[in-house]
């Protein structure tokens, strides 16, 4: 595994490599995550801080979107390409004003976030809209298509489809928008009903639609990297307590450690089967499922009626306390 180093070097990117560095204002020593939506690597690295300041250079053979991981949990995207040199400044108490330079589509990023910063939901979702109509063929606009319109508690499949197909026939080679939108195309029409899925859990179980039979039923997928996917995970652990013979729970991991991910499920005590296959975006299970989204719930009825989805902390609390009362 690739670790940052911790000094700035002088020179720009080199061929065949991506380099990315930054200064960070009022962060002396840190630690946070990187990963790939598209292939860029496998599974997680750790970038390293010491006095603000931080480089990371990882090879790379094509264009590709990596996602930093704050240690405050918040995300942010960087689009890198082949001996291209990305820097980041800013102020790590107001991360959302960062400023990245260094290539068009970080700073069109920028831009957009620095204009978003101020606007309401709606006007977000509008302004994603309008962004992919204006650069269909930026990787900008896919991002921001799958961050706000289909990773959202209220997500807009239709419109998320639409602009799918703005940037795919702008791009009709890039697997990436392929997969998305036949994905998309796919949740549009199972948005209301459980679709088929199977796959095998930690203990080597196969767990399938048939076993989610119970009065309510719940879906989710964590993180280690996802502070919020574990507070998701008290709320179900709850209820499951209070409701043992009434509720069926599976749950999906996302790390890209299988091992590591049925160690931390042995440790936490679940009581319900738990699928990591080590394929994160990519597993079959969360294709099947459609989802996109940490942490993610789809809750369901025992006919397999979706009857909610992405509800967190109070909000899913107070569902499941619904759903038992009705029952």
């Amino acid at each position: 595994m690739l670790v940052a180093a911790v000094m700035l070097a002088s020179c720009g990117g080199k061929s065949g490599y991506f380099r990315l560095e930054g200064r960070l204002r009022h962060m002396n020593q840190a630690a946070f995550y990187i990963y790939s939506l598209d292939g860029g690597m496998q599974g997680l690295d750790t970038i390293q801080v010491k006095s603000g300041i931080f480089s990371y250079e990882i090879p790379l053979e094509h264009s590709a979107t990596f996602v930093l991981v704050f240690p405050n949990y918040s995300e942010q995207p960087i689009f890198a390409e082949p001996g291209a040199k990305v820097s980041i400044e800013g102020d790590a108490s107001h991360l959302r004003e960062l400023k990245i330079t260094g290539t068009k589509d970080n700073e069109l990023m920028t831009e957009w976030r620095l204009k978003a910063n101020n606007m309401t939901p709606p006007g977000v979702r509008r302004s994603v809209g309008d962004f992919v109509k204006e650069h269909p063929e930026s990787p900008v606009g896919r991002y921001l298509v799958d961050a706000y319109l289909v990773k959202n508690i209220n997500p807009n499949y239709d419109e998320a489809y639409s602009l799918s197909k703005i940037m795919l026939d702008v791009d009709k080679d890039n697997i990436w928008l392929q997969k998305m939108n036949k994905s998309l195309s796919e949740l549009k029409k199972s948005y209301a009903k459980l679709p088929p899925f199977k796959g095998i859990d930690t203990n080597g179980k196969r767990v399938n639609k048939d076993q989610l039979n119970k009065r309510v039923n719940i879906i989710y997928t964590y993180s280690s990297w996802s502070r919020a996917s574990s507070l998701c995970e008290r709320v179900i652990s709850r209820f499951y307590k209070n409701h043992p013979n009434d509720v069926a729970v599976l749950g999906i991991s996302l790390d890209a450690n299988p091992r590591e991910c049925k160690k931390r499920a042995e440790s936490d005590s679940l009581k319900w089967s738990v699928v990591c296959d080590g394929k994160a975006w990519d597993s079959p299970i969360v294709k099947d499922l459609g989802i996109a989204v940490v942490p993610a719930t789809i809750i369901t009825d025992r006919n397999g009626k979706v009857v909610a989805r992405n509800l967190r902390d109070v909000l899913l609390e107070q569902k499941l306390e619904e759903l038992s009362a009705k029952n």
